[in-house]
């Protein structure tokens, strides 16, 4: 399933990764890892937003404690569905009994 992950270190912690280099190795890692459809960044803060297709929960599940780890604050994490998959649940939803 698609999801947007939203990432905000803490200051604290966006000063720890700029003080050791950046978050160029933490990117690489995402990239090779979770293999991104997107990453943007937010250009007026220490902010990025993931784009990624993940396979299972554990996926979703180490995604999420990998980014509280290195930012010091959860994710926010927002399923993602296509105009094609919503059209197809709002057909089943149109079916269920009403009141």
């Amino acid at each position: 399933m698609k999801y947007l992950v939203e990432v905000t270190p803490t200051v604290e912690k966006g000063n720890e990764i700029d003080a050791k280099g950046g978050p160029g190795p933490v990117f690489s890692y995402v990239n090779e890892r979770f293999k991104p459809q997107a990453i943007y960044l937010n250009a007026t803060k220490r902010q990025a937003f993931l784009i990624v297709d993940l396979g299972s929960e554990a996926d979703l599940l180490e995604l999420s404690v990998y980014a509280t780890q290195v930012c010091g604050a959860e994710p926010k994490v927002i399923p993602l569905t296509s105009p094609d998959t919503a059209t197809k649940a709002l057909a089943g939803i149109n079916k269920a009994p009403r009141f």
